[in-house]
């Protein structure tokens, strides 16, 4: 079966090899980008699974790429998880404004940044095979 592909998008790249490690440990192929527009580039391309996605970036930030993917036909049905220092009331809004399916805060704990990738990536595997048998 092949790997999926989750891709850490962070402009720390100490936070972004964390990240890596950890989800590699776990069995998942991993890529990485430091900023929003060579994300852009990468995505489409590569079609990850899951995009991890910090919301402050260089050139473009978390919440307008977030946005770029869902109004794609061709990326909306990958994942998005923003992660985020913030917590303000109104972020958390326009988060879920931009179609982010998730969102961790930072610093992010290892444990459930693999839980919640893990536990995103099956429900989305079974919508798809409840799709495919109905549809």
């Amino acid at each position: 079966m092949k790997k999926q592909t989750v891709m850490v998008v962070e402009d720390e790249p100490d936070v972004a090899e964390v990240a890596k490690e950890v989800l590699e440990a776990d069995g998942f192929e991993v890529l990485t980008a430091y900023d929003g527009l060579s994300a852009l580039d990468q995505i489409p391309k590569v079609k990850p699974d899951l995009v991890l996605l910090d919301v402050m970036l260089p050139t473009v930030d978390g919440f307008e790429l977030c946005k770029t993917i869902k109004d794609n036909p061709e990326t909306r049905e990958i994942l998005v998880v923003l992660f985020t220092a913030a917590t303000e009331p109104f972020l958390m809004e326009r988060i879920v404004g931009v179609g982010a399916n998730d969102y961790l805060t930072k610093p992010v704990n290892p444990d459930k940044l693999v839980q919640k990738v893990r536990s995103l990536l099956e429900l989305a595997g079974e919508r798809r095979r409840r799709r495919s048998r109905h549809g």
